[in-house]
């Protein structure tokens, strides 16, 4: 069986990159975009079992890009798990996506991880050895 593909949205490439190599440590097949609009296009595309949303970046912000998909029936189903530094769009985000679907940075990762899986179904960690991050 083919694991799940998750999108990663943030424009941030230091972060991105390490939610991509954790997510891939877990098992998931990732694909990223820096930007909300470019991430709308990948999401079309690629049709990813998951969407991890940083808030705030350039062009579509978050919000704009949970509307966005609200509006289209292609991605309207599409689960998403958002990130967020700028703790007064919590509620809203909360609105939009549920509560547990929203995590304050810095978050745990072992939460999030957790609640990757439990979305998605996913596969957890394969290899069964601890995440090591890079220095």
């Amino acid at each position: 069986m083919t694991p799940p593909r998750i999108l990663v949205m943030e424009d941030d490439p230091n972060v991105r990159g390490l939610l991509s190599t954790l997510l891939v440590a877990e098992g998931y097949l990732v694909g990223s975009a820096p930007d909300g609009l470019s991430g709308l296009v990948a999401a079309s595309t690629q049709r990813p079992a998951l969407i991890l949303l940083d808030v705030m970046m350039p062009d579509y912000g978050g919000v704009r890009v949970l509307e966005t998909m609200r509006e289209d029936p292609g991605l309207a189903d599409v689960p998403v798990i958002a990130v967020t530094g700028k703790m007064e769009v919590l509620s809203t985000l909360a609105e939009l996506i549920g509560e547990r679907n929203v995590f304050a940075k810095p978050f745990a990762v072992e939460e999030l991880l957790a609640r990757v899986q439990e979305v998605t179904g996913g596969p957890g960690r394969q290899s069964g050895r601890p995440i090591r991050l890079p220095d």
